[in-house]
């Protein structure tokens, strides 16, 4: 019975910790979700939507923050922090906003699980060549005849 009640106890602490790592990542998707809602109405320029946004992707990173592993802890309090700007320089500054908030949505892509889907990013791609410059060619004319 003692190593039965030891089994079940292990269980039950492996099932909190898993559930509470899910819980977590939940939490994580959701405040980018925010974040790139908010990105969205800064490009459109939205700023009072943006920034309901952000507070509330910031509260929830701000409370994910202190049960986190302590990589993605310092990740997060770094994501905090510029969200903290991004809502001081709301609605005055808009692009320093969005500056601050694409860094923090950076940060927080980094940090997402390999298993879970990632939200592509489109990259410019560069398919101009060189073209040579013509030179220009001196032309003969006639010669003049005394």
């Amino acid at each position: 019975l003692a190593a039965l009640a030891e089994m079940e106890n292990r269980l039950k602490s492996e099932r909190d910790a898993t559930l509470a790592e899910v819980n977590r990542q939940v939490k994580m998707m959701k405040a980018m979700e925010l974040l790139s809602r908010a990105r969205l109405f800064l490009f459109q320029s939205n700023f009072g939507l943006a920034k309901q946004d952000v507070q509330a992707a910031r509260d929830i990173l701000a409370e994910v923050q202190p049960f986190a592993p302590v990589p993605l802890n310092q990740d997060l309090a770094t994501v905090v922090q510029r969200l903290d700007l991004a809502l001081d320089n709301l609605p005055n500054f808009p692009v320093a906003a969005s500056d601050d908030v694409d860094i923090a949505w950076q940060i927080l892509l980094q940090g997402v699980p390999a298993g879970m889907p990632e939200t592509a990013t489109p990259t410019a791609v560069n398919t101009a060549t060189a073209t040579p410059i013509p030179t220009p060619v001196p032309t003969l004319g006639p010669t003049p005849t005394p």
